[in-house]
């Protein structure tokens, strides 16, 4: 059965033989400094390959910058850490998209919070490097606040944007925190700085942010009230804060998902291309379970752009003790929704998680994937689409101590042939017949099936696995056009709307 993404082909030319590339999956784990952990929070695609951002520890037992650049096959082409005098502690969340391309440079930006010797507060820094890894700038911001990074963003008029929450010092051990914006130029100076600040007895812990086609920003955070009496085990009625401000940081509005159970929490939040917003998190049912243990599912929702919920769904399985969590999530060009992160499976705890719905939220497809030892917690924090179609996450998995893991996989979330090791939902094949003709062809052809009914789609791809065609039809006796390619092998796939396959196979155009 020929699968996008993941197949190696042979054929023999005219001129001789010609080995076809493959559009390689793979499922790779690997440390920074052998012997010593290390965590991915975010990738990045490099001309040639991923660059993959997170911390490490060093021999002295601080936590430092981390990155890596593998190629598409997922070999390693160079790793480098970024010791500092003083403690660089590892990011509050694990969802942290603390790494980015900087578009007008090829090169990477990124941001760390860490704590300063000589004042003694956790204070931000923004460092930039080029496509080699090394550093070509560092700027390091200390005041008189506790403060703690979680996302920076390139902005439209191309300035940073580090979101993040701050302590004041005479108040660190009060419980709350008070959620911050800040703008720097292309250079790291300081533009500006917002701070969302409701109440003494309200802790706000960033966990989102992205921007927007009006130029402002949308923002997600964690809000509890740190003076409720919580007699519920595990239980903290933690709500989703929603903020939408404009170009200069002001508050336009805001809205809060509540649970009436226990917690609902967002790791992350995206801008819709047609309008709305995506965010990803967990929903918790720990009252469900006695209260004894956190159990929670996979939560996802859209909004629409004044922030009201538009649908909202849970996914993934709840065993005796499970904990289910989508770190991040991503809108793909069809319009369905990708996401990834952690939960509970049939298989072990906690191993890592990709799910793919449509528009609706309704799922598509949901599968796990660990590495090295399946009694161990593995954890997905970052996902791209891929160029080909498939997709690319980054995390960590725990190999003692744990490493930076890497996980690419085919449309269907496949990282190897057959996909028979995991996942909850399996494509079925239905029945029905397939036939292409003429082949081979001058790149005009028809496509025509019994037995199908309803709409069905094309994908054709040349022999390096990329993408050339793709069409959703609803006849059963289409003619298509490919004569703006050139001649070659071509291979094809039709699949019903819900993504079963139903036939492929090998097209010449001569």
């Amino acid at each position: 059965m020929f699968r996008k993404g993941a197949f190696l082909l042979f054929f023999i030319g005219i001129l001789g033989n010609f080995t076809i590339a493959q559009n390689i999956r793979f499922n790779e784990a690997f440390p920074i400094i052998p012997g010593l952990a290390a965590s991915s929070l975010s990738i990045m695609v490099e001309p040639n390959g991923y660059i993959i951002y997170g911390i490490t520890l060093d021999s002295k037992g601080h936590q430092d910058i981390a990155l890596s650049k593998i190629d598409s096959t997922g070999n390693i082409l160079w790793k480098k850490s970024y010791p500092k005098a003083s403690y660089n502690f590892l990011p509050y969340a694990v969802c942290n998209e603390l790494g980015i391309n900087i578009p007008w440079g090829g090169e990477i930006g990124e941001i760390d919070w860490y704590n300063d010797t000589v004042s003694s507060l956790v204070c931000w820094g923004l460092y930039r490097f080029d496509g080699n890894g090394d550093t070509v700038w560092t700027r390091n911001y200390a005041d008189s606040t506790f403060t703690l990074t979680d996302e920076i963003k390139i902005t439209r008029d191309e300035k940073y944007l580090i979101y993040g929450a701050w302590i004041n010092y005479a108040d660190r051990y009060q419980g709350f925190c008070t959620l911050f914006l800040r703008k720097t130029d292309s250079l790291g100076n300081l533009i500006w700085t917002r701070t969302y600040h409701y109440s003494d007895s309200l802790t706000r812990e960033a966990s989102g942010i992205d921007t927007c086609k009006d130029g402002g920003y949308i923002l997600c955070a964690y809000e509890k009230d740190t003076n409720t009496n919580y007699s519920k085990i595990n239980c903290w009625d933690g709500k989703i804060m929603i903020m939408k401000t404009d170009s200069g940081g002001n508050i336009k509005w805001t809205k809060y998902i509540p649970n009436p159970i226990c917690d609902v929490r967002a790791f992350s939040i995206r801008t819709l291309k047609n309008g709305g917003y995506l965010v990803s998190g967990f929903w918790d049912d720990s009252l469900n379970w006695n209260g004894d243990i956190a159990f929670s599912h996979m939560y996802m929702a859209k909004l629409n752009d004044t922030g009201s919920i538009v649908w909202s769904n849970t996914y993934g399985l709840i065993n005796e003790e499970g904990h289910n969590v989508l770190n991040d999530v991503r809108e793909l060009p069809n319009g369905d929704i990708i996401a990834c992160g952690f939960g509970d499976s049939l298989l072990k705890p906690q191993p890592g998680a990709i799910l793919r719905t449509d528009s609706n939220g309704n799922q598509k497809w949901l599968r796990y994937y660990y590495k090295v030892y399946p009694t161990d917690e593995d954890y997905l924090t970052d996902i791209l689409y891929t160029h080909n179609g498939g997709f690319i996450a980054s995390g960590y998995t725990y190999d003692n101590p744990e490493n930076f893991w890497v996980v690419k996989t085919d449309s269907m979330g496949c990282d190897t042939i057959g996909c028979n090791y995991t996942g909850l939902e399996q494509f079925k094949e239905s029945v029905g017949e397939v036939k292409v003709y003429p082949n081979p062809n001058n790149g005009s052809f028809t496509i025509s099936f019994l037995n199908i009914n309803g709409k069905w789609t094309v994908e054709i791809y040349d022999v390096l696995g990329e993408s050339i065609y793709t069409a959703v039809l609803n006849s059963d006796n289409t003619e298509i056009s490919l004569k703006n390619q050139p001649p070659g092998i071509y291979f094809y796939r039709i699949l019903t709307h819900n993504e079963a396959l139903i036939g492929s196979g090998k097209l010449i155009i001569e």
